[in-house]
């Protein structure tokens, strides 16, 4: 918890979520904003699973000091709400909940390596 300096060498690439502006599967909302905004989120989320929003943001400026700012919480929605005198009934579904947070901000380090222009 907390704050936490992390230098990443090399991203693997189920992590680089932000370099695919489509999202992870056919499941997934995705758009693109002026300014270098990336929004991804569920088309629906499914009761016990939790569905994964995203945001990413990185200013346009090309600059050597350039951050990514990016947000992934895990969401957690149409959980029932058993009837309390009959436990097969359902009256409802609990509000939605958040089930995971995670923030990073990374500074541009150098260009990559082979990467085109």
């Amino acid at each position: 918890t907390g704050d936490r300096g992390w230098s990443v060498g090399e991203m693997e690439e189920g992590d680089a979520w932000h370099g695919r502006p489509m999202g992870d599967g056919m499941d997934v909302w995705s758009m693109r904003l002026p300014g270098g905004i990336l929004m991804q989120c569920p088309r629906v989320i499914v009761g016990g699973q939790a569905g994964i929003c995203r945001l990413a943001w990185l200013p346009e400026e090309d600059t050597d000091d350039a951050m990514l700012l990016r947000i992934e919480a895990g969401v957690l929605a149409l959980e029932p709400v058993p009837d309390e005198d009959d436990e097969t009934m359902m009256v409802g579904f609990y509000p939605p909940t958040l089930g995971s947070l995670r923030c990073d901000v990374m500074k541009k380090q150098g260009e990559l390596e082979d990467a085109s222009q």
